[in-house]
């Protein structure tokens, strides 16, 4: 039998997501931290992560080293990845604009979002016999709108909804 938190929350799923988030977190509100993940590899964080995520798997989850370390590389990767976008936006685009703002802030709300709206646009679609390519635009086009205006009209303006969404 699998663990859950409040009956459907995998414990090790929200400890992986939540590593990202604090991590978001941190680097938002502190530029060091943002500096050094952006700059200098981001390997230091990959590993503290990495071998905090272990232990908790291991004496917490009991879970088998093979899974341990398949999840560590799966961080590390994820973590890494992160670390070239950033690297490579802070180098290429290192510069203020309302536009890069406002999908800064609005990423969040697009992330969690997405999901949902292209599976109910998609479905949506089914009964139209339109070209691959045209509908993955539509839902492309429609997705990205329905969560920007999201963000526009309910998540910025909300105070509690900003912290939880942007952390400010």
């Amino acid at each position: 039998t699998s663990v859950t938190l409040i009956g459907f929350i995998d414990p090790l799923e929200f400890a992986n997501y939540l590593l990202f988030f604090l991590m978001g977190l941190l680097a938002f509100h502190s530029r060091p931290v943002y500096s050094l993940y952006a700059q200098s590899g981001p390997l230091t964080f990959v590993a503290a992560g990495a071998f905090c995520l272990m232990a908790l798997m291991i004496f917490y989850f009991h879970l088998q080293l093979r899974d341990v370390v398949v999840t560590s590389i799966e961080l590390s990767a994820s973590f890494f990845g992160i670390g070239a976008v950033l690297t490579a936006f802070r180098r290429f685009h290192n510069m203020e604009s309302r536009g890069a703002r406002f999908f800064a802030d609005a990423s969040y709300t697009i992330y969690l979002f997405h999901h949902f709206l292209v599976i109910l646009v998609a479905w949506a679609l089914l009964p139209y016999h339109w070209p691959t390519l045209l509908k993955y635009v539509v839902v492309v086009a429609s997705c990205l709108g329905m969560t920007v205006a999201l963000h526009a009209w309910v998540i910025s303006r909300s105070p509690l909804l900003r912290l939880l969404f942007n952390g400010d």
